[in-house]
């Protein structure tokens, strides 16, 4: 399968939700419990690397005690996992402090089911099924690695670029299209432009922050507008290159086959969400008439 129809996957989910206000309140809560899941993840991956210095040894060097590099590849993965606890970009409007992703991420969710009207009893009604418990367990399982497992650790990188790399080039992209151009002027886009901020947990900050701060999508010039997942992904390959530039001559081959094993395989794992989310959105009734009279959950300002 080539990334072209694995990005169709996804802009199929979200185009249909996109029509359903309860059902792209699903779908923004199935997303982002599985990027919930990735991004606690890559601390993890971190301090299996980290941990794994008599893995990474530079024969080059002949005091043992001053060979190791396992934490010079760490460097480069954990630059993705900084800016998912406190993203200095994105600001409280109150205070000035940083935003986690996280919270950015409840703030698209609280907007959406405010546009589409679900009391809090709607929304505790959609429950996470058992499925996507499972898949997540899966990336995560994946995403981790093991210590001093050479090759759990390359497969891991893998998966750790190939996530990036779709969140980039494919999943905020498309979702700033679909949502913010090709549906401008009506929808979710109309109901951003009434009530632009929300307030989570105390922090206030612009409703579509989760989505632009990952990516967009410039009609005038047809391109991708980078976030942040595109700096990690070129962090990504440089963990890469550090760790295959210096491991031996006789590890080099198994590194390279681990680092796509890991690719495809969380191609795969994403492919399945998407095609199974889309499957739990199309199980909600048709779209209803949004009434605009009903002041949203959260605070709001005028752009």
């Amino acid at each position: 399968e080539d990334v072209p129809a694995f990005g169709a996957h996804f802009r199929s989910a979200l185009r249909f939700a996109a029509e359903n206000p309860a059902a792209l309140y699903r779908f923004f809560q199935l997303y982002n419990f599985l990027n919930a899941g990735i991004a606690s993840t890559i601390a993890s991956l971190v301090g299996n690397i980290g941990q794994s210095r008599k893995t990474f040894i530079d024969a080059s060097i002949a005091v043992c005690d001053g060979a190791d590099y396992a934490f010079e590849i760490a460097e480069q993965v954990k630059k993705a996992s900084v800016d998912e606890y406190a993203d200095p970009k994105f600001k409280d409007q109150t205070t000035g402090a940083g935003v986690s992703h996280r919270l950015l991420a409840i703030g698209i969710m609280q907007a959406v089911g405010d546009y589409a009207e679900l009391s809090a009893d709607e929304r505790n009604a959609f429950k996470i099924p058992s499925w996507l418990e499972k898949l997540t367990t899966q990336v995560q399982r994946t995403y981790s690695g093991r210590k001093n497992d050479l090759h759990s650790l390359a497969r891991a990188i893998g998966a750790h670029i190939f996530s990036e790399f779709s969140a980039d080039d494919v999943e905020f992209n498309f979702a700033c299209q679909e949502l913010f151009v090709d549906r401008r002027g009506r929808g979710f886009h109309a109901y951003l432009k009434k009530h632009p901020t929300v307030t989570v947990q105390g922090k206030t900050f612009p409703a579509h922050s989760w989505l632009m701060s990952h990516g967009g999508y410039d009609p005038k010039k047809n391109a991708v507008i980078h976030g942040v997942e595109y700096t990690h992904l070129l962090t990504g390959y440089e963990a890469v290159r550090i760790m295959y530039d210096r491991a031996p001559a006789h590890e080099k081959a198994a590194i390279a086959k681990a680092v796509f094993e890991g690719i495809h395989q969380f191609r795969d794992l994403l492919d399945t969400f998407f095609v199974r989310t889309e499957a739990e959105c199309r199980k909600l009734s048709p779209s209803r008439p949004v009434a605009r009279k009903r002041k949203p959950s959260s605070p709001s300002a005028t752009v």
